[in-house]
C-alpha cells in the first residue's frame, strides 16, 4: 500500500513539472530583432562624429580668435605709434614754427644792422667762419680751412621797400635753418625786384649766422 502510494505522487510531481515546463515554453519568446540595437549603435557613432566634428570647430575658432586677439595688439600698438609720431610731428612743427619766426626778426635785425653799419651787433650774431670787416663793410666767409670763399657787402636799405621771406628749411637733426629773402625797391608808382638774399644760421651756443649769399 505504502509502496502504491509513493509511486502514485513520484507521478502526480512528474506530470505538474511536466505542465508548467511545457507552459513556461509557450511563453517565452525567442530574440530575433536586432534593428533597435543597431540603430542605437549608428546613433551612438554619429554623435562621437559630431563631438569630434565640434571639437574641431572648437580648435579652430580658438585659434581663430588667438590670430584676433594678436591682430588686435597689433592694431594697437601701430595705434599708439602713429599717435606718437603725430604728438612729435606735432611739436617739431611748432618748434620750427617758433625757430622760423625768431630767425626771421633775426634776419631783419642783420639786415638793419649792416644798414646801420653795426659792426659791434653783427660781430656777436655772426658764426666762427665769418669775419666782420668794419673797414670794407663787409662779412668774409671762410671754408673750413680757413680760405676767403665769398665776401657780402653790406646792405643799405634806403631804396628798400619791402623785405619779405620767400622760403625756409630747417634741418632738425643737424640744427641748420635756411631762409630767403626778397628784397623789392622803388617808389610808390615803380616797384623793382632787387634780388634775393640766402642766409643759413646754424645752432652753436645760440643760433648764429654762418653764411649769407646773394
Amino acid at each position: 500500500m505504502k509502496r502504491v502510494l509513493l509511486i502514485t505522487v513520484t507521478a502526480i510531481i512528474f506530470l505538474l513539472l511536466t505542465g508548467c515546463i511545457n507552459g513556461d515554453e509557450g511563453q517565452l519568446e525567442p530574440i530575433e530583432d536586432t534593428g533597435d540595437i543597431e540603430t542605437l549603435i549608428s546613433t551612438n557613432q554619429q554623435l562621437v562624429q559630431q563631438i569630434e566634428s565640434y571639437k574641431d570647430e572648437n580648435t579652430s575658432l580658438q585659434e581663430q580668435v588667438k590670430e584676433l586677439e594678436e591682430e588686435n595688439r597689433s592694431l594697437k600698438d601701430n595705434i599708439l605709434t602713429y599717435r606718437q609720431e603725430l604728438i612729435e610731428k606735432d611739436n617739431l612743427r611748432e618748434e620750427e614754427l617758433v625757430t622760423r619766426d625768431y630767425l626771421d626778426e633775426l634776419a631783419k635785425e642783420i639786415f638793419q644792422a649792416m644798414n646801420d653799419r653795426d659792426h659791434y651787433f653783427l660781430e656777436g650774431i655772426v658764426a666762427e667762419n665769418i669775419q666782420v670787416n668794419a673797414n670794407a663793410e663787409t662779412l668774409d666767409m671762410h671754408d673750413e680751412n680757413g680760405r676767403l670763399y665769398y665776401t657780402f657787402h653790406y646792405i643799405s636799405l634806403d631804396s628798400v621797400n619791402y623785405i619779405r621771406q620767400t622760403s625756409f628749411n630747417y634741418d632738425f637733426d643737424e640744427e641748420v635753418f635756411e631762409s630767403e629773402y626778397s628784397l623789392t625797391t622803388g617808389d610808390s608808382k615803380d616797384y623793382t625786384f632787387d634780388g634775393g638774399i640766402k642766409l643759413t644760421f646754424i645752432y652753436e651756443d645760440e643760433w648764429r649766422l654762418s653764411s649769407i649769399v646773394r
